[in-house]
C-alpha cells in the first residue's frame, strides 16, 4: 500500500472547512476515539489542552486513513461483526435468549459472549462460570462453546457446563440430545469424546485428561428449578451442588461425612438452610452458619 505525499495530505486539509456548531467537547473526544477504536473507551481525565490536541490529531487520522481504506470501507463495515456481553449479577440467575434462539441459564458471576448475529459455519459463544444451555438446533450451522483449553460442539441440546474461573475443572453434563468434545489445541473435525445422556465430562485443564461417568443429569442443572434429585451421592458432591445452586459456602469438617452416600428429593424448592437439616437425620450431622457459611460437623 503507497502512502500519500505529506503534501498531498496538507491539500486535502486545507480543503476541510469547519462549521461551528454548540457541543461538548468531552462527548466529542469520546465519540471520535470510539469511531477509531470501534470500541467502548473509559474515560481517563485529561487537561482541557490535551483533549482538543487528542481530537484534532483524530480527525486528522481519520481523514488520513479515508484515503487508504476508501475502497474497502463499505465493505469492511458490511462484515463488522458486534459482540454482546453478559455477566450474571453474583447470587442470581439470569435466562439469556441467544440470536438464534438458544436459552441459556447464567448462574451467578457467569459470563458469555457473543456476536449480536450469527454468521459463518458455525454459532459460537465465550463462556465462563456455570450455564445451562438449551440449543435451537442447526445442523447446516453447530452451535459452539469455547471455554478456556475446551471446545463443546453441539447441533441442538441440552447441557450444562461449570467452568470455574478459579477452578482447573471443566466440567460437562449432558441432559439431552449429544455433545461433542475437543480438548486443547484440537483444531480437528474428529472429536476427542462424544458425551450421551447422563454422562458427564471432567476435564483438567492443567494435566489434559478428560474423565467421563454416568451421573443423574438432572441434578447438575437443579441450580436453576431448585428442585433436588440426589441419587447415591456423597455428602461431598452434595455440598458442592447446593454452593452452586445456593452462592454459599459449606465446609465438612469430617471425612466419615464427606464420604457418606444420601439419597433424597426436594421438590419444593426449599432452602438451603432447610435442605441441610432434613438430611442433618440420616447423616447424623450437626451444623452451624457463621458469616454466610456453613460448617458441618
Amino acid at each position: 500500500m503507497a502512502f500519500i505525499e505529506d503534501s498531498k495530505i496538507k491539500k486535502y486539509i486545507e480543503q476541510i472547512r469547519f462549521r461551528n456548531v454548540e457541543s461538548d467537547a468531552d462527548k466529542v473526544y469520546e465519540s471520535i476515539r470510539n469511531r477509531i477504536s470501534g470500541e467502548t473507551v473509559s474515560r481517563v481525565d485529561r487537561s482541557p489542552l490535551w483533549r482538543y490536541v487528542a481530537i484534532a490529531a483524530s480527525v486528522l487520522l481519520l481523514v488520513t486513513n479515508s484515503f487508504f481504506i476508501f475502497n474497502g470501507s463499505k465493505e469492511e463495515k458490511k462484515n463488522r461483526i458486534s459482540y454482546l456481553e453478559v455477566v450474571a449479577v453474583p447470587g442470581t440467575k439470569t435466562r439469556l435468549v441467544l440470536p438464534d434462539s438458544s436459552i441459556v441459564w447464567l448462574n451467578g458471576s457467569a459470563t458469555i459472549r457473543y456476536p449480536q448475529v450469527f454468521t459463518g459455519n458455525e454459532r459460537a459463544v465465550e463462556f465462563m462460570g456455570e450455564g445451562l444451555f438449551e440449543v435451537t438446533e442447526n445442523r447446516e450451522q453447530p452451535f459452539v462453546v469455547n471455554v478456556e483449553g475446551m471446545r463443546i460442539q453441539v447441533l441442538g441440546t441440552l447441557f450444562n457446563v461449570w467452568a470455574d474461573a478459579d477452578s482447573d475443572y471443566v466440567e460437562t453434563t449432558l441432559l439431552d440430545g449429544s455433545v461433542a468434545l475437543f480438548l486443547g489445541k484440537n483444531h480437528t473435525s474428529v472429536a476427542d469424546h462424544i458425551l450421551g445422556i447422563n454422562q458427564q465430562a471432567v476435564f483438567n485443564r492443567k494435566s489434559q485428561l478428560l474423565e467421563v461417568k454416568d451421573v443423574s443429569a438432572q441434578t447438575y442443572s437443579s441450580w436453576v428449578t431448585h428442585q433436588f434429585h440426589f441419587e447415591d451421592q456423597t455428602m461431598e458432591e452434595i455440598a458442592h451442588l447446593l454452593e452452586r445452586a445456593f452462592g454459599v459456602k459449606i465446609y465438612i469438617q469430617s471425612d466419615t461425612i464427606r464420604n457418606m452416600r444420601l439419597n433424597a428429593r426436594f421438590t419444593q424448592q426449599e432452602s438451603v438452610e432447610e435442605i441441610l437439616s432434613i438430611l442433618q437425620i440420616p447423616a447424623h450431622y450437626t451444623y452451624q452458619k457463621k458469616q454466610g457459611a456453613f460448617y458441618i460437623r
